[in-house]
């Protein structure tokens, strides 16, 4: 087994200009998907053929903020990379740029 990170981390809704109440299933859903694709191009890219990674990602939503649980663990079949975990760390915060994004996409537009 090699290295895991583990983040959890909340965005504050006002940061992205959306109320977090109006989040409904099929939005949490696009954003774990989200999340979980910018992970899955990531990692496919940064991590060697003599590795494999699990990761999982949950988002709970509070009235004030999105709250991103990421949980990643790479398995290798030998010793773990110079910068294996700095890649995870990378990984990991292009998917939370990523949701980020994203809350700002569904953001009601102001009218000019």
């Amino acid at each position: 087994m090699g290295p895991s990170r583990r983040l959890v981390k909340g965005i504050p809704t006002e940061n992205v200009g959306i109320d977090p109440t109006k989040l409904g299933d099929d939005d949490i859903s696009d954003l774990v998907n989200a999340a979980e694709n910018a992970l899955r191009e990531n990692l496919s890219s940064s991590i060697s053929s003599r590795e494999e990674y699990d990761a999982t990602v949950k988002i709970e939503v509070t009235d004030k903020e999105v709250i991103l649980k990421i949980d990643v663990t790479v398995h290798t079949r030998g010793p773990p990379g110079p910068y294996l975990e700095a890649r995870i760390d990378e990984a990991i915060s292009k998917a939370m740029d990523v949701v980020r994004n994203e809350l700002r996409n569904k953001a009601p537009k102001d009218p000019d």
